[in-house]
């Protein structure tokens, strides 16, 4: 018998040398055996639309692929893609959880809904087939990552305070929207006590509007729209700053929680209203 250890060592080799990495594509072939261990219900969405095309896209984390002990890392994570789909504004901000959609090299967008998710066996990934050409870039498979990941790391905003800033609202929905194209994101921060308020408490927030560098003047008329809509709510009192990525320091972010639309709230914890629902 070989030693295990050089045996991992040679699998994690080869993995390495076929290219496997975030973002990588099984080929459409391999639908079938992955069908073993997916579950049910990503099988059954592919029956249900036969015509789409569905493909596995590896969303571990690179170094995971190539680690050098099996028993670390026994599994590889695939998430199911369905390609050439349209542009869908109602997430093209990315801060769904649910849903994300990533511009393709060669197929328009690739969507992907968080729950398609499923584990092989991570020396299993030796002999699939790949396809390279339906690869996503290296640096969508990277936000691919980071989606998932980002999911179990939301900041929950207080119910009362979600209600304040009116996020289920359409218009405000739409103001962010405009905001798409000249910010990577907005960072809140809300100052203690951070909990339920009554209505006659004020809640004290902090946010930034982080734009793309360098500052354009439509940056700057969307920033200035953001903040005269914060100056409009009530029971929250609000500073507002316009911040370039790059200016914007680790410190800060930090200290700071990115401001997503469908995050739990507190509410959830605190009994039967749960947290507030907000359509995507």
């Amino acid at each position: 018998m070989s030693d295990p250890i050089e045996h991992d060592q040679q699998i994690a080799a080869a993995i390495h040398q076929a290219g496997w990495r975030t973002g990588s594509a099984c080929s459409i072939e391999s639908l079938d055996w992955h069908r073993e261990w997916m579950p049910v219900w990503v099988s059954e969405e592919m029956d249900a639309r036969p015509k789409e095309i569905w493909v596995p896209f590896v969303s571990s984390q690179a170094c995971d692929i190539v680690h050098g002990k099996l028993l670390d890392e026994p599994h590889a994570e695939f998430i199911l893609g369905r390609l050439d789909v349209p542009e869908d504004s109602a997430i093209a901000l990315k801060r769904s959880y649910r849903r994300l959609q990533l511009r393709h090299p060669t197929k328009q967008f690739a969507e992907f809904r968080v729950h398609d998710r499923w584990l092989v066996g991570r020396a299993d990934l030796v002999g699939l087939p790949r396809a390279t050409d339906l690869d996503l870039a290296w640096k969508d498979g990277i936000d691919l990552a980071k989606w998932i990941g980002g999911r179990y790391s939301r900041y929950p905003l207080p119910n009362s305070l979600a209600l304040r800033m009116r996020f289920t609202e359409g218009k405000q929905r739409e103001r962010l929207k405009r905001l798409t194209a000249e910010v990577e994101e907005i960072r809140i921060l809300v100052t203690p006590p951070e909990r339920e308020l009554e209505d006659h408490e004020t809640y004290n927030v902090v946010l930034y509007v982080i734009a793309r560098r360098p500052l354009s003047e439509r940056a700057k008329v969307a920033f200035d729209s953001f903040k005269a809509w914060t100056s409009t709510l009530k029971g929250v009192t609000a500073q507002v700053h316009l911040e370039s990525a790059d200016k914007f320091s680790y410190a800060m972010f930090k200290n700071t929680h990115r401001l997503d639309l469908d995050a739990l709230t507190f509410g959830y914890l605190d009994g039967p209203k749960g947290a507030v629902p907000v359509n995507e």
